[in-house]
């Protein structure tokens, strides 16, 4: 045990001893006052915040049950309108009036109750806007559209719902029941019944139109894939909640199973019923059947966890007033009784001091038999027996002998150290217990007998027996008086770490050595192991990225002084992502180790292979002869990694893409190898994956250009360095301008004219696009504006659209805003696409280019012939034209192949009712085999350059209008 120094309590010590006694009671007992009150106060805060906190969530429950009626009607009136809209089902228009009157006295029944900072919300305004909105529209809309009015609404009001929720801490510190019990009202019952809703919606629809098309299909099968998880979620919440919450009646528990039967019998009419074309459910069966199921799971909420939370609460609170009285009481019985002791003891202690200070007085006078009597059993009757001790032995201070020695060697007996005495000849003269437990030898045993013969390993036999003799002679202490670890013999031959002091005693018979010895195994172990975790990674036994870096800063060290070539890898693999989010962590676990194996077995000896961290690995080669060591070593390894993995029953697949960067060639310190590794990996994964790439200077280069260039780019949408130029569309058989083509440029101060080419990729990387591409948008919807009223009132205008636009949220109606301003029609503007969006569209990205046709925008098909054509899409997406590459009118020349295929695209543009544009038209003569072969409209040099506005403006000076315009 560690004493803390005296120095340490100097300061109390100085101030103790400049007090009186009742001074010292007095200090004494007002810390421990102060302390007992800090105390207090402490925990009635605590309790006092308990209360708070849990008053704050009963009044959020009662702002949940108002806005959970708004959503189950709005719910209600989705699958009505649905009903009508897709059968024109008469039926239900009464209750769906009902139900429009229902959502409105809900929503302003929850006006009135909701508190005023959040009538404020922007998020309450939209709700009460959209669905203000759907009220105005009434039956007007698509059932796609209905549908999506509908969910957008409910979804905001589900956020609002979590809003309130975290505002009133329904979802913060909670206890494990209240947690299942808050999450189920606030998240999986909500969540569920909204799936079931928009289910009901989409059936009711489907059923009352009686057609179902591929789109639908996919989506009610998303919606019942989404619903059976949430159901699945739900259930095991429920579960949670009937074990944990007394409040709750397993009752719920078979409720949630009633829900879990209808639900299903939703699913089997739309998967056999509905899948299969047969349409024989009535829609008003389909929607009854839900809307039992959905007011079911509501009266659930209403009925059984509103209650059941609101009683929880209540009894939080409850018990934490209950507490706070109780601790109070305490805490105040506790204060009086500390001080009523407190002035008890002053009164005692002071009383007996003087008795002892008298008897003391007395026995410096002579009274030698004076004897002092209390009443007490404290230290001071400790004093007073020592005193009278003292004065029955005054002329026997000394003790006897024997009886030294006997204590001496009760102390060495029950020391937590083993202590061991020999002789000059290395003799043991005296062994006590701990060291009995530590050796294993008895006392009996081993007295008499030489140290070093049983408890001393032979390699330092020789060595122990050298050094006594040295001392003995010399008197050089090398160990004596001083702490050392060394290792021990036990008599099974065990050899074990121990921790030896040694001191020397001489005596009148010559020399005596005691040594005080501890076992150090259970040290050492916690020692090993706290630097192993501190070294390895737990989960593959690979060194970690700590020692990874010390590995690599002492190989650049050795490679510096041997002049030799070390390699660097840095490996990322390719897809591990995919298989955690199937399989789970746990198999991602197993495949990682696996993985470390594979890589173990492709290096050298010399090689280190340590894991960073997630599916991130290194491997350090050292001493190579020549970059193609690496290469090979990176081959094997792509080798391995891209052979089938077995985990457990699951059979994966994976592969992985290599940086390999070299010392000295390419950096000299550990940051620029890793950091040179990182760029070639990442070179690696651009390329396709499965591969190795060298870091070389031309890509550090690259790197730094692109930093630069993004940089630029952010800089060059705030000082407005972009520009537009417009390409002239030409009707081939007349020469007019038709439309024109904007294109966007970069005019950067200091390098110029910056290419498409160049920019637009890190745009969309960077997600500037979107801010860029609306730029363009309203800019040359201005500049058509202008030239409509100067030049032609019939002319057009072509826009880009990159397919990141498209995977965005943010909309378009800005864009109508825009053209609403200016008095231009959607119309007039035709949205440039590719292939590749079409080909991997979503349904984000058909609802948007559907939504836009919807608001009269053409669309156009760019570069047609270039990617994996497909003429389905050109039928699902009703295109309005398309443009023929330039590709195949660069070379077009009669009877060539490019002519041919030309020739076969107008005509099937034709058959499908799109209007042909043929790009980069250099020549007459292939404006004469167009024309000849049908196509339409023309761009490119021969016709026109990309020119500035003013230019654009001299060359529409010469082209009167036409009467029929695209």
């Amino acid at each position: 045990m560690n004493i803390p120094s005296k120095s340490l309590f100097k300061p109390a010590q100085i101030i103790m001893n400049n007090l009186s006694y009742r001074k010292k009671f007095l200090f004494l007992g007002a810390l421990s006052c102060s302390a007992l009150v800090f105390i207090l106060y402490g925990f009635i805060t605590t309790l006092n915040h308990v209360v708070s906190a849990t008053s704050d969530k009963l009044t959020g429950l009662t702002l949940i049950k108002p806005i959970s009626q708004s959503i189950q009607s709005i719910q209600i009136h989705r699958g009505l309108s649905a009903g009508i809209i897709g059968g024109n089902l008469d039926e239900m228009r009464q209750s769906r009036a009902i139900t429009e009157r229902l959502v409105s006295e809900n929503i302003n029944q929850f006006e009135k109750v909701l508190p005023a900072d959040f009538l404020q919300l922007d998020e309450w305004h939209t709700i009460q806007a959209e669905w203000r909105s759907i009220e105005q529209s009434g039956l007007n809309q698509t059932l796609a559209k209905n549908f999506s009015v509908h969910t957008l609404v409910i979804k905001h009001l589900l956020d609002f719902e979590a809003v309130i929720a975290y505002k009133y801490g329904l979802t913060l510190e909670s206890s494990i029941n209240e947690f299942y019990l808050h999450d189920t009202i606030i998240n999986k019952l909500p969540q569920a019944l909204e799936l079931l809703g928009q289910v009901r919606a989409k059936g009711v629809g489907i059923l009352a139109k009686k057609s179902l098309s591929a789109d639908e299909k996919i989506v009610i099968q998303q919606l019942i894939s989404d619903l059976n998880l949430a159901l699945a979620s739900l259930n095991a919440n429920l579960l949670k909640v009937a074990t944990l919450s007394n409040s709750v009646d397993l009752a719920l528990v078979a409720n949630t199973q009633a829900i879990n039967n209808v639900a299903q019998k939703m699913i089997n009419i739309i998967e056999h019923d509905i899948y299969n074309r047969l349409f024989s459910t009535p829609p008003s069966q389909f929607i009854s059947l839900a809307t039992d199921l959905i007011n079911q799971g509501y009266a659930s909420l209403y009925q059984s966890l509103l209650p059941a939370s609101q009683i929880l609460l209540t009894g939080k609170i409850s018990q934490a007033k209950h507490s706070l009285l109780t601790t109070f009481i305490i805490a105040t019985t506790a204060l009086f009784i500390t001080l009523y002791f407190l002035i008890g003891h002053y009164f005692s202690f002071n009383k007996n001091i003087k008795i002892i200070q008298e008897a003391a007085n007395n026995f410096a006078q002579g009274h030698t038999s004076e004897h002092i009597v209390l009443n007490t059993h404290d230290e001071l009757a400790q004093i007073s027996e020592s005193f009278n001790t003292m004065v029955d032995g005054f002329n026997n201070l000394l003790t006897d002998s024997h009886q030294n020695a006997l204590r001496i060697q009760s102390i060495i007996n029950t020391a937590l150290d083993a202590v061991i005495q020999i002789n000059q000849d290395g003799v043991i003269s005296d062994w006590n217990q701990q060291a009995e437990v530590i050796f294993g030898w008895t006392k009996k045993e081993i007295i008499g007998k030489k140290l070093y013969e049983l408890i001393i390993p032979e390699q330092h036999r020789q060595a122990h027996i050298d050094g006594m003799k040295r001392y003995i002679k010399s008197g050089l202490k090398k160990v004596i008086d001083t702490r050392l670890e060394i290792t021990a013999l036990r008599r099974d031959g065990h050899e074990f770490p121990i921790e030896l002091g040694i001191s020397h005693i001489k005596t009148k018979d010559g020399h005596e050595f005691s040594a005080f010895i501890r076992d150090i195994t259970d040290k050492k172990q916690s020692d090993e192991l706290i630097w192993t975790q501190a070294n390895y990674d737990l989960l593959t036994g690979l060194p970690n990225r700590h020692m990874f870096q010390n590995r690599l800063d002492q190989e650049i060290k050795n490679a510096k002084r041997s002049k030799n070539l070390l390699g660097l890898m840095f490996l990322d693999l390719d897809h591990f992502k995919q298989v955690n989010d199937s399989l789970g962590h746990n198999m991602g676990d197993l495949l990682l180790k696996k993985t470390a194996q594979r890589i173990s077995m492709c290096i050298r000896d010399s090689d280190t292979v340590a894991r960073l961290g997630g599916d991130e690995f290194t491997v350090i080669l050292p001493e190579l002869c020549d970059f193609i060591d690496a290469e090979k070593i990176a081959n094997h390894i792509l080798h391995q990694l891209a052979l089938p993995f077995q985990l457990d029953d699951e059979v994966v697949h994976i592969s992985t893409s290599i940086g390999i960067t070299l010392f000295p060639n390419d950096a000299e310190t550990s940051e620029n190898l890793i950091k040179n590794a990182d760029q070639a990996m990442y070179q690696a994964k651009s390329s396709g994956h499965n591969r190795f790439s060298y870091f070389t200077q031309a890509m550090q280069d690259t790197t730094l250009a692109r930093s630069y260039l993004i940089t630029a780019m952010r800089n060059a949408v705030q000082n407005n360095e972009f520009i537009i130029h417009y390409q002239p569309i030409f009707d081939l058989s007349t020469g007019k301008i038709r439309k024109l083509e904007a294109l966007i440029r970069w005019q950067h101060p200091t390098d110029g004219l910056i290419s498409p080419m160049t920019f637009i990729p890190l745009a969309e990387e960077t997600g500037l696009i979107h801010e860029i591409g609306d730029w363009v948008f309203v800019t040359a919807a201005k500049q058509l504006k202008q030239w409509q009223l100067e030049f032609n009132p019939l002319l057009k205008l072509t826009i880009n659209k990159s397919p990141i636009q498209f995977q965005s949220d943010r909309g378009h109606q800005h864009w109508l805003d825009t053209l609403k301003e200016l008095d231009l029609a959607s119309s007039d503007i035709t949205i440039e696409i590719t292939e590749s969006l079409l080909l991997e569209s979503t349904s984000k990205t058909t609802e948007q280019i559907t939504n836009l046709r919807l608001q009269g925008f053409k669309f156009a098909i760019d570069d047609f012939g270039t990617g994996y054509s497909s003429l389905s899409y050109l039928k699902k997406f009703k295109l309005d034209f398309l443009k023929i590459d330039q590709s195949f009118v660069r070379h077009l020349t009669p009877d060539s192949d490019d002519a041919i295929l030309t020739k076969t695209i107008i005509v099937m543009a034709q058959s499908l009712g799109l209007k042909v544009i043929a790009e980069g038209v250099e020549t007459a003569e292939q404006q004469q085999m167009l024309t000849e072969a049908g196509c339409e409209f023309g761009q490119g040099y021969f016709l026109a350059k990309p020119l500035a506005a003013s230019d654009v403006e001299a060359l529409l000076a010469l082209s009167l209008p036409v009467p029929e315009l695209i």
